[in-house]
């Protein structure tokens, strides 16, 4: 999924569009994993697990979905700079890094490891 952005933005032409539908279809793949399979998992192990894993799946999602979308407007269309592209990607790495980690620790009072 990275690697074919990654790809697509060192593509020139037309072929960008095709690595960016490559991971875009990984992406979907991901997204599908984390809304079902792995949620059914969390659920199964019962306490406060699920909860937790819903959090964290709602915030991987919502902030992954973001990704994709900046792509398309800095890399595919060329419509953002490259310091306002590199601002809105770290913005983007803070959230899905720093906030995931105090999701996943503010589950610790209710045992963590059970995720």
């Amino acid at each position: 999924m990275v690697g074919s952005g990654a790809f697509g933005a060192l593509t020139v032409g037309n072929v960008k569009w095709v690595w960016w539908f490559f991971g875009m279809c990984w992406f979907l793949h991901i997204i599908f994993a984390l809304g079902k399979s792995w949620a059914e998992s969390a659920k199964v192990r019962g306490g406060d697990s699920g909860a937790v894993y819903s959090k964290l799946a709602g915030l991987t999602v919502i902030v992954w979905f973001c990704y994709p979308i900046i792509w398309v407007f800095a890399e595919g269309f060329g419509n953002f700079s490259v310091t306002f592209e590199v601002l809105i990607y770290g913005i983007l790495d803070l959230i899905s890094k720093c906030v995931f980690s105090l999701i996943l620790m503010s589950g610790a009072s209710s045992g963590y490891e059970t995720i």
